[in-house]
């Protein structure tokens, strides 16, 4: 049973009403920036290309390994080199290494010079090294590590990467990560070899979900904890899910031009899963799940720039703006700049959220407590979030937020983040990178920042 935008009208009037009733109230006082930690306040006169240089030189120092992988957490006072130090047991590096690639593929079409597509052939062997350590076509690792990990999800690299261990049973938001970087490339970069890997990258991951009836099959034969990628599981429409076929599907048949990607395409729109992806927000008495809306816009921002038929680019821009209308007001930089790419620049207001929100984003990555529960001058969401966490009613400054993976799947309505930390964990940036090289990409900021 195909579900379609405007079918089921009481099950859409009612998720209205509960959208309507965790609908943001209240207002941030003017002077909130007095609540923020001194570490995330941004310098004066730092602009956004110059913290966008500042983050890659870091990164590229401290986080991205020899093969290529971004080690996106690291212990603040590890030695930079990554050489002969334990990786970590890392659950979304390939989500987050999909990222980089995506942030580098953007920045390279932008400059197109040898250095710039140096940086994305080096973080696409990356992904190719998480591809290929498992031994099983199209099966990504979520993270590899040379030193051994006990335990049933790590396992031993299959050549050329004996000497690597990697970690199984790996989530669909893996697949979100990884493709989003790979339609970058194809949609970027001009030379031949880089977007011929990239095309055989996306083939392998749509050949395992082909031959696993929309499943991720782990390497014991079985399907992983979050490994369901049908886009109706039930009868329910998984929005997220279609999106992420799709898009892995038009990548695979971009990529490398074989008819096979391209008719299994045909088969998923004409299984109504472009109509689906309306469904990709799901939130009900203000608590939502914020990994599902990144991977929504992780594949959005592949499917939306090259999708020709009328129809099916209408109902992926149906799916935007409806999740638009729940994230709009939430200051995600990301979200605004696919916005933006999808609407142009008419779209006045994504553009100037994206902006604030870049040139609040601290360049401080450590990660330090941030309780605002005691701040009487932050409105209260009636609704407590998915945790059981009072939560604010109006989504917070990304710099009042808290330290993460990757800024745009945390609540920017968390009152209280990393509970007693001290700075002892530092991450990577890719979450400033992806967003601003994208947002140069759409023309939401200028090289001068």
């Amino acid at each position: 049973m195909a579900w379609r935008r405007g079918e089921f009208p009481a099950l859409a009037a009612g998720l209205a009403m509960v959208q309507a009733s965790a609908c943001a109230t209240g207002a941030l006082p003017a002077d909130l920036q007095r609540h923020a930690r001194p570490e995330y306040r941004i310098p004066p006169g730092l602009g956004l290309a110059e913290k966008a240089r500042l983050f890659e030189e870091r990164l590229a120092r401290r986080f991205l390994s020899s093969e290529g992988v971004l080690i996106y957490r690291r212990p603040s006072a590890a030695p930079d080199a990554l050489a002969g130090a334990p990786y970590g047991d890392l659950a979304d590096a390939a989500a987050w290494t999909g990222a980089l690639l995506a942030a580098e593929a953007y920045r390279a079409g932008l400059r197109g010079d040898p250095e710039a597509l140096g940086r994305v052939g080096h973080v696409l062997s990356g992904v190719e090294c998480l591809l290929a350590v498992t031994g099983v076509r199209g099966l990504l690792a979520r993270t590899v590590d040379p030193a051994p990990h006990p335990g049933a999800e790590w396992h031993r690299g299959a050549a050329p990467h004996e000497g690597l261990w990697w970690r199984g049973d790996v989530s669909r938001d893996q697949y979100a990560g990884v493709v989003f970087g790979l339609g970058a490339v194809l949609e970027t970069v001009g030379d031949p070899a880089l977007r011929a890997r990239a095309g055989e990258a996306a083939a392998a991951m749509a050949d395992h979900l082909l031959d696993h009836g929309l499943a991720i099959v782990d390497v014991d034969g079985e399907r992983t904890t979050h490994g369901d990628l049908r886009g109706r599981i039930l009868g329910l429409p998984i929005g997220v899910n279609a999106l992420i076929d799709l898009a892995v599907l038009r990548v695979a048949w971009e990529g490398t031009g074989r008819e096979p990607y391209r008719r299994a395409y045909r088969r998923l729109v004409c299984r109504g899963y472009p109509r689906i992806a309306w469904w990709m927000k799901v939130q009900a008495f203000g608590r939502t799940n914020p990994s599902n809306d990144v991977m929504g816009f992780h594949a959005l921002a592949v499917l939306l720039p090259r999708e020709e038929d009328p129809e099916v680019r209408g109902d992926y821009g149906a799916a935007l703006e409806r999740a638009w209308s729940f994230v709009g007001e939430e200051g995600n930089a990301l979200f605004a700049a696919v916005y933006v790419a999808a609407r142009g620049l008419d779209a006045a207001r994504a553009a100037a959220s994206a902006r604030e929100t870049l040139r609040l984003f601290p360049l401080d990555r450590r990660a330090f407590e941030v309780d605002l529960r005691g701040a009487r001058d932050i409105p209260r969401s009636f609704w407590r979030d998915r945790k059981g966490e009072a939560q604010a009613s109006v989504a917070l400054p990304v710099n009042l937020r808290g330290a993460s993976s990757y800024q745009w799947k945390s609540s920017p309505y968390a009152l209280r983040a990393a509970p007693g930390a001290r700075g002892e964990l530092e991450y990577s940036g890719v979450d400033y990178l992806a967003a601003y090289w994208l947002a140069r990409r759409a023309g939401v900021v200028d090289a001068d920042g």
